[in-house]
C-alpha cells in the first residue's frame, strides 16, 4: 500500500510539473505565394489525359484544380476534360503529342486554354502471400508453465505497389515547357510486419488501393506547388508582465486577455493589450510582444511589426521569442506581398 501510494504521488508531480510547463500560444493564418509561379497570369489551364494513367491521375489532378479556392475565389479555371479529349481524338493526335510545340498550341487555343497539363504515368502493383510457422501454448502446468506447444501456420499477405507520374505544363501560346515535375511514390505492406492483427477482419490494402491513394497524394502534391495557399502555425504568448510594475487591475486585465486569446475572442484581446500598451506608456515588453502576435494573428502585420520592434528596443537585450517573432514577420510580409502579387487577375 505504501509503494501505491508513493506511485501516485510520483503520478501527480509529473502532472503538475508537465501542466506548469505548457505554454499558452495565439494561432496563426498566413498566407504564401505559389512555390512555382509559372501558372500566375495563365489561370485557365486544361488537363489532357495521361498517358498509361490507369489509377484517374489526370482527372484528380483536374478535380484539385477546379476545386481550389483562394480567399473564397476559384484560382483556376479548368475547361472540360472530355472537350479536350474530343478534340484530340478528332485531331488523331496522343497525349504526349502535346509536347510538340506546334500541336500544344492548336489544340490549346481549341479549348480556350492558356496552359496544358500533360504527363505520363508508370504504375506497377502487387499482391502476394506467404505462411509463418508460429507456436502457442496449449496446456499449462498448475504453476503456470507451459505443458505443451502446438505449431500452427499464418497466412501473411503482402502488397507492393509503385506509381512515377511525369507531368508538363505547357504554354499553349508559344508550345514551351512552363513547369516539368517528376513525382514517385511507392507502398509495401505485410500483414504480419506492419502490425495488422492475424485474426482481425482488418486487411492490408490492395495494391490497387495503394495505387489510387498514391495518385490522390501526387496530384494534391502538384496541385499544391501551382497556387497561393495558407499556412497554420502557433507561437508563444508571453504569460506574465515582470519588466514593469503594475496594479492589480492591470494585472488582472492582462490576465483577462490572455483568456480572452484561449477563447479565439482575438479582437477583444487587442482592445484590452492595447489599452493596457497605453496606461504603461508603451514600457512593457510583454504587452507590446503579445500585442503584437494579436495584431498578426488578426492580419494587421504592418501594425504587428511596429509592436515587435518596440518589444525589442524596450527589453535592450537579446531574446528568443521577440527576435523570432521580428524575422517571422518579415517573412510573412514578403510572403503576402508575394502572394497578393499571384493573386491579381
Amino acid at each position: 500500500m505504501k509503494k501505491l501510494n508513493i506511485f501516485l504521488l510520483l503520478i501527480l508531480l509529473s502532472t503538475i510539473f508537465f501542466s506548469g510547463c505548457s505554454s499558452k500560444k495565439v494561432h496563426m493564418k498566413a498566407i504564401k505565394p505559389a512555390i512555382v509561379d509559372a501558372l500566375t497570369n495563365k489561370r485557365i489551364v486544361s488537363v489532357a489525359k495521361f498517358k498509361g494513367d490507369k489509377n484517374n491521375l489526370s482527372s484528380t489532378v483536374e478535380t484539385k484544380l477546379s476545386s481550389l479556392s483562394i480567399k473564397n475565389k476559384k484560382y483556376f479555371t479548368v475547361p472540360n476534360r472530355s472537350e479536350l479529349n474530343k478534340i484530340i481524338k478528332e485531331q488523331k493526335l496522343q497525349s504526349s503529342d502535346l509536347y510538340n510545340s506546334k500541336k500544344a498550341v492548336k489544340i490549346g487555343n481549341l479549348v480556350g486554354a492558356q496552359a496544358t497539363i500533360v504527363g505520363t504515368v508508370n504504375s506497377s502493383g502487387k499482391n502476394s502471400s506467404y505462411y509463418e510457422i508460429r507456436q502457442r501454448c496449449v496446456s499449462r502446468y498448475k504453476n503456470g508453465k507451459c505443458a505443451r506447444i502446438q505449431k500452427y501456420r499464418v497466412k501473411c499477405d503482402t502488397t507492393t505497389a509503385g506509381i512515377t507520374a511525369n507531368l508538363n505544363i505547357v504554354d499553349v501560346q508559344t508550345g514551351s515547357s512552363l513547369y516539368a515535375q517528376t513525382i514517385t511514390k511507392n507502398y509495401n505492406a505485410d500483414s504480419c510486419k506492419d502490425g495488422y492483427l492475424v485474426y482481425s477482419n482488418r486487411k492490408i490494402p490492395s495494391s490497387a488501393q495503394a495505387l489510387s491513394a498514391m495518385s490522390i497524394q501526387i496530384a494534391e502534391e502538384f496541385v499544391s506547388l501551382l497556387a497561393p495557399s495558407y499556412v497554420y502555425f502557433s507561437v508563444e504568448l508571453i504569460e506574465d508582465i515582470d519588466s514593469v510594475d503594475v496594479s492589480s487591475k492591470q494585472e488582472d486585465s492582462f490576465e483577462n486577455a490572455l483568456k480572452y486569446i484561449e477563447n479565439n475572442r482575438l479582437s477583444r484581446a487587442e482592445e484590452i493589450f492595447d489599452r493596457l500598451n497605453g496606461q504603461l506608456n508603451e514600457s512593457s515588453y510583454e504587452v507590446a510582444y503579445n500585442l503584437g502576435l494579436v495584431k498578426q494573428s488578426l492580419g494587421k502585420y504592418e501594425e504587428a511589426k511596429s509592436l515587435f520592434v518596440l518589444s525589442d528596443r524596450i527589453i535592450g537585450e537579446p531574446n528568443k521569442l521577440i527576435d523570432s517573432a521580428i524575422l517571422n514577420i518579415n517573412k510573412l510580409l514578403l510572403q503576402k506581398e508575394a502572394a497578393l502579387n499571384q493573386l491579381k487577375e
